[in-house]
């Protein structure tokens, strides 16, 4: 089984030879096979050697930069002129008014029914009353059918969203819970949390979307017009609840993570968390990667679910077909 490499602490040295990776700082030291690494990811400032650079590049390793506050950065990796039909056909969509809010919906509803599926099961175990947010993420639902712009989704997908997290945010304990989401930069220890594992999924959705030989910088919903990954971020839309919202709120009940010791402010208010809450943070995402649940009536790991819901856009796009979006229950 193919690894994760994350490197977190600075002053850690990487170096390949003979196909052998070693990665030495002054806490740890180990040696992995180039061709056992799924990706790595770069979380401080360090220094990589060329062959090792190389190795990566040879062995289709894709190398993901983050910054200290979670924010995606860039990657490394080798590009393969695959499939050209395609990424011709992606084009085309995303040119095409109509074809493009058609699948921006199906998207939407699979994220819109997975916060749902949130909030319902936060209500069932946790007892807090979340009917407010339900009842206007319910009433909002079909508002999505009769959007007739892109514009009109993203609207009513932001309202959505944001009761959403309204929900969620109430039932964090005490001092973590907040009443709305924060990004570029977080505010608080809980959105800062959510902001570095959105990234760490937008680099497994990212490879996901590559191996299927899509562009992951033309969406539907995200603006292609930014330098970003625009069909990253519309393809994690349904993955988010299930993976790091599930993992945030279970790191703070069970008590890992310190709203005081594992937090850094800057001096205008942005929030970052520190090596010590990257590492569980991590951990318990390669760990949740793992879990398998019911999907097409087969249990399959997370992990492998991002390849199949990427496949099934690539044949909605090349079929002209409604796009299945991920839903669990």
């Amino acid at each position: 089984m193919k690894t994760n490499i994350y490197i977190i602490h600075k002053e850690t040295n990487i170096e390949c030879h003979n196909q052998i990776v070693s990665i030495k700082n002054k806490d740890i030291e180990y040696s992995i096979p180039v061709g056992s690494i799924k990706s790595v990811h770069i979380l401080a400032d360090n220094s990589l050697n060329v062959n090792f650079l190389r190795a990566c590049l040879k062995y289709n390793i894709p190398m993901y930069f983050i910054s200290n506050m979670g924010k995606y950065l860039g990657k490394i990796n080798n590009i393969h002129n695959k499939a050209i039909r395609n990424r011709l056909l992606q084009y085309e969509i995303n040119c095409n008014n109509e074809k493009r809010i058609k699948i921006s919906k199906d998207i939407i509803r699979g994220k819109i029914n997975n916060s749902l599926q949130m909030l319902y099961r936060l209500r069932r175990l946790m007892n807090y009353n979340l009917s407010e947010e339900i009842d206007q993420i319910v009433r909002n639902k079909e508002s999505i059918n009769r959007a007739q712009t892109i514009e009109e989704i993203n609207g009513y997908e932001g309202y959505i969203a944001r009761n959403y997290f309204q929900g969620y945010g109430k039932c964090l304990p005490k001092p973590f819970n907040f009443r709305s989401r924060t990004k570029h930069p977080p505010l608080d220890p809980a959105n800062s949390l959510l902001s570095f594992g959105y990234t760490l999924l937008a680099n497994n959705i990212m490879t996901a979307i590559e191996t299927n030989n899509m562009d992951p910088y033309i969406g539907f919903i995200h603006s292609s017009n930014k330098n970003s990954p625009a069909l990253v971020f519309d393809l994690m839309e349904e993955f988010r609840s299930i993976t790091i919202d599930h993992i945030v709120i279970n790191l703070i009940e069970s008590k890992k993570i310190d709203y005081y010791d594992n937090f850094k402010i800057n001096k205008n208010g942005s929030v970052y968390i520190d090596n010590k809450a990257k590492k569980l943070l991590i951990k318990n995402y390669e760990k949740r990667l793992k879990t398998k649940i019911n999907y097409d009536n087969k249990n399959i790991e997370i992990e492998k679910i991002f390849n199949r819901q990427a496949e099934k856009l690539k044949k909605a796009i090349k079929e002209n077909k409604p796009y299945e979006p991920f839903s669990f229950r």
